[in-house]
């Protein structure tokens, strides 16, 4: 690769390739990996890769033919789009992260092959970067679970954050909520994962608590204390399987998976299963559903019968793994 060519591979670069082909619809993750990965290999900057022309981004990038399609009926206005948006995610603080960059959430990296290459965040972005006294940590709660179960979930979370535990959360499920709200009254960080797209979830200014409990104590998300992620553009609805996606990401972030009440089939029980085959330990309580008992027969850790017995749990073996 010559001079010039490094010169185009910068942050910059890869970031506006990111915007550019966020804006084409069918183009999926794997696809938009494989261009910029491209970019950083072959040098090529977003000028260069609109006037390839149809058949090079079929064969080069197998580009969906609906894609291409949009490519070449909106050539004209794509660049002009691109700043607009680098423009409006510089003006309401929101970072893009890719695949490609150093900052990228390595957790999220490396826990499998099929993680979203484009990320969208807001707020204290040091939370990814856990010290020794700070771990991330996650409550695994299926669909159908009884107002008792989100109790045992905030005894557990509440130790865990007086320990300096940080909760990965979404913002849309009873669970999520409760998780969220047991650091906030804590006046603690969190960290949230969306199944839409900031701007959808948090208002046009990027400022909106997440949801209606959340903003009767604080009137505005709280930037330097929590932090937002997005994988999806950023006025995207939630759709069908977006949540899938968002699940995959909160247990990729998190250091310990405690599965409060987890069916025996269906959604929370395969995150479990993924987190353990990732090497993260999943703790089950004994109270809950028969999808903790299938776990523990899978390889997770009973935890202990009391609040203050499990955070010593979780915490001494989270101490042995550091």
């Amino acid at each position: 690769m010559n001079s010039a060519a490094r010169r185009n591979c910068d942050g910059q670069t890869i970031n506006q390739f990111a915007l550019l082909l966020h804006a084409v619809p069918r183009i999926g993750d794997r696809t938009i990996a494989r261009v910029l990965r491209a970019a950083i290999t072959q040098g090529f900057t977003t000028e260069d890769f609109l006037t390839m022309g149809e058949e090079q981004w079929i064969s080069d990038f197998s580009l969906d033919l609906k894609a291409v399609k949009y490519l070449k009926a909106h050539i004209d206005v794509l660049p002009a789009a691109v700043t607009e948006q680098a423009r409006l995610l510089r003006n309401l603080d929101i970072e893009l992260v890719t695949c490609q960059n150093a900052t990228y959430p390595h957790r999220i990296e490396s826990f499998d092959d099929d993680m979203p290459p484009v990320l969208y965040m807001r707020g204290a972005q040091p939370l990814l970067n856990q010290n020794q006294n700070a771990f991330t940590f996650t409550a695994a709660i299926s669909r159908g679970h009884t107002r008792q179960a989100l109790e045992w979930q905030e005894g557990i979370a509440n130790g865990l954050i007086a320990l300096g535990g940080v909760p990965v959360t979404g913002h849309d499920r009873p669970a999520y909520q409760r998780l969220a709200l047991t650091a906030q009254r804590l006046g603690k960080p969190g960290i949230f994962i969306l199944d839409r797209g900031l701007l959808e979830a948090m208002g046009p200014a990027c400022t909106r608590p997440l949801f209606a409990a959340a903003r009767i104590r604080d009137e505005v998300f709280a930037c330097d204390r929590d932090l937002v992620i997005s994988p999806f553009r950023l006025n995207d609805h939630c759709v069908g399987g977006n949540n899938v996606r968002r699940d995959k990401i909160v247990v990729a972030l998190s250091q310990a998976v405690i599965a409060i009440d987890v069916s025996p089939d269906g959604g929370m029980l395969e995150h479990c299963r993924r987190a353990m085959a990732a090497g993260i330990p999943v703790f089950a309580d004994k109270r809950g559903r028969d999808g903790c008992r299938i776990l523990v027969d899978e390889g997770a850790i009973w935890l202990e019968d009391t609040d203050d017995a499990i955070t010593a749990q979780i915490r001494a073996r989270l101490g042995a793994l550091s």
